[in-house]
């Protein structure tokens, strides 16, 4: 008789397990031994490099290097990329380089091809391109045996034909082969090898860094950014293609859309489309503030006539660094208040912020000191040189002039800078002034270029009155900047801290610097103060009350006085329209005086005054046009400016109330 047939399944024998211990024996903990049964963090890298794939592709979508319009992911394939309705599957396989190249017998490359016949059969003529991609390339063998299981020579043979049955042996056997491990037709398999690409991507061992330091740090807005702001970037976008990937849905209608209701309803589908403005808003979570200035109310002019400077700030004023007061204060506040800005959004790293910010500023400042040291005109030569290979001729010049002016040459550097200046002004094409120049330079070193003789001869213009007064005081100064540093000597007494005489003097003084004619003529208590006269007969008639205290408003004796030099004007000056104007530290006034048909000059706009006439003067001296052509250059700046004669009243004087 047979044996009855045990019907228990047979025990499967199990692994020896063996005690963990260290060198000396003793039992070792669990978080010192390496789990190489568990292939589950394995497993999660290589879902990891799916989805580091998939920021591939929306880097590029937002480069408009791939022309698609948006990317699902995990929806039908591991990704769909959308363009114009028709679709991109892209499948995303990773293999261990020992295992050798991908055949077309390979379980995963089966299952890839398998998919995408699906996908072929149920969305006829919705796909343009089936993708598969890998860290592991396809067989390329030309081997006789090795080449009927080669994707890559399949496919080349597939490419080259139009139809099924021009295939040429031994392919159409591979091809019969794939059909039966997809469990599919010959000319399904053949429809989707005409859409087939291979696509290698960034190997297993370093995709992220590859991810970081290629793709993203190629995108504009990241181009600047160091290393961990790439990293952190990275896996911003990384965790967005996760959530995508996985049934994560935000969006509340979740809990209230019909499952079988409309696609572009569906929240659960919807969530898995992701747009090219996730990049930017990856970039935009993931960047520090950026440094804007402080808004700041009291500027240093306002706070400058109320003798209200920091030690800084006079320190400033003594070095003859007035001009930069202002934009170094905005500086220091703005930088505070950025760098607390940093120290809330990042904590962990302001101390190395604030060390780098300390290095780049003392290297700055060691390097200014070394530029110091090097010979002034070894320096202003290269300086000029740069400036005149860039195309600006006249701030090259310029800058030799400044030079010249500020600087200890001896003749013979002397010399050889203005030669260097006759030869940016004749390439220039302003012949006259390069004549000029060089005449200058062979004064003072005989071993140059001898000059010319007789310059060009350029007509006179004529223009503004206000202009050619303005040109004429230029005309007095061999080098012209030289006008900038009387300038400043005359504004430095326009402060309520100078003696009556000094204020008088300088206001008078900067009259005549802005083109009118200007003088004190106060004597024994008749006519003004100061006196201006401008073009076309009109004048500022100006008392200066600049010792008086900033709370006392013009009282009736003060403004009698402004009136009784009116009177004297009109006596003298019948046919000239004029302005009653007190230099008062603000525009109110008792009201006894009745001043309301007179004017104020205010502390704060006669620093605005000062402002702008520095700011023409500045211009005008940089102007490297013979004198017969300056004029026009200056009407032509004086139209630009508010110091112009017709724009004067509007733009400094107020009525007092």
């Amino acid at each position: 008789m047979a044996k009855k047939k045990s019907t228990t399944a047979p025990v499967r024998a199990r692994k020896k397990i063996e005690l963990e211990t260290d060198s000396s024996g003793n039992i070792s903990s669990p978080t010192a031994v390496q789990d190489v049964d568990d292939p589950g963090d394995e497993t999660q890298r290589r879902f990891r490099y799916q989805h580091a794939y998939g920021v591939i592709l929306i880097t590029a979508m937002h480069s408009a290097n791939l022309p698609y319009e948006s990317i699902w992911c995990e929806h039908h394939d591991d990704f769909l990329a959308q363009q114009n309705g028709v679709f991109d599957s892209y499948q995303v396989k990773t293999r261990e380089p020992e295992q050798g190249a991908w055949e077309l017998t390979t379980d995963g490359f089966v299952a890839a091809i398998a998919k995408f016949v699906v996908l072929e059969t149920k969305f006829a003529g919705k796909f343009a391109a089936f993708k598969f991609v890998s860290n592991a390339r396809a067989s390329n063998s030309k081997a006789e045996k090795k080449m009927v299981r080669s994707p890559v020579c399949l496919l080349a043979a597939i490419k080259k034909t139009k139809k099924e049955d021009e295939l040429e042996k031994p392919f159409d056997i591979s091809l019969a082969k794939m059909s039966q491990d997809c469990k599919s037709t010959t000319a399904c398999i053949y429809s989707v090898f005409k859409k087939l690409e291979l696509v290698v991507g960034p190997s297993l061992a370093d995709f992220e860094a590859v991810l970081s330091q290629i793709h993203i740090a190629q995108i504009a807005a990241c181009r600047s950014f160091p290393a961990y702001q790439l990293n952190a970037i990275r896996d911003e976008l990384i965790q967005k293609i996760y959530d995508a990937s996985s049934n994560f849905v935000k969006d509340p209608a979740k809990h209230w859309s019909c499952i079988n209701g409309a696609a572009s309803n569906d929240p659960r589908i919807q969530s898995k489309r992701l747009l090219p403005s996730i990049v930017d808003d990856a970039i935009k979570a993931k960047s520090p503030p950026y440094f804007r200035f402080s808004p700041i109310a009291t500027k240093t002019d306002e706070r400058l006539t109320n003798d209200n400077l920091s030690v800084l700030e006079k320190k400033f004023l003594r070095g003859n660094l007035r001009p930069h007061m202002e934009t170094m204060r905005r500086r220091t506040i703005s930088t505070e208040q950025h760098l607390l800005e940093l120290a809330a959004s990042k904590p962990s790293e302001i101390l190395a912020i604030r060390n780098q910010l300390e290095s780049k500023v003392q290297a700055v400042c060691d390097d200014a000191i070394l530029q110091n040291t090097v010979a002034p005109g070894v320096s202003v030569e290269r300086k000029a040189i740069n400036l005149w290979q860039d195309g600006y001729h006249e701030s090259a010049i310029s800058r030799i002039e400044k030079s010249l002016t500020s600087d200890s040459h001896d003749l013979q550097t002397q010399g050889w800078l203005e030669q260097l200046a006759a030869r940016i002004a004749h390439h220039w094409g302003n012949k006259e002034k390069a004549n000029a120049l060089q005449r200058d330079a062979y004064s003072h070193n005989r071993n140059l270029l001898r000059p010319t003789v007789r310059p060009p001869y350029r007509p006179v213009l004529l223009v503004d009155e206000q202009a050619i007064a303005i040109a004429k005081n230029l005309s007095e100064f061999h080098i012209r900047r030289g006008l900038l540093k009387t300038f400043e000597d005359v504004v430095s007494n326009l402060h309520n801290n100078a003696s009556a005489n000094q204020f008088e003097h300088a206001l008078a003084s900067l009259g005549n610097l802005l083109g009118f004619v200007a003088e004190r003529h106060d004597v024994n208590g008749e006519g003004p103060d100061v006196l201006w006269l401008m073009p076309r007969n009109r004048a500022w008639i100006i008392e200066a009350k600049s010792r008086k205290k900033q709370r006392n408003p013009l009282n009736k004796d003060e403004h009698g006085q402004l009136l009784v030099a009116a009177e004297w004007f009109k006596q003298n000056y019948p046919n000239f329209k004029f302005k009653r104007v007190s230099v008062h530290p603000q525009n109110r006034a008792t009201r006894a005086a009745t001043a309301s048909d007179s004017f104020a000059l205010t502390y704060e706009n006669i620093a605005r005054l000062v402002a702008d006439a520095r700011n023409l003067l500045s211009r005008v001296c940089e102007s490297q046009l013979p004198h017969g052509q300056l004029a026009n250059d200056c009407a032509r700046l004086l139209g630009e400016s508010p110091v112009n004669a017709s724009q004067l009243y509007d733009s400094y004087l107020q009525p007092f109330k």
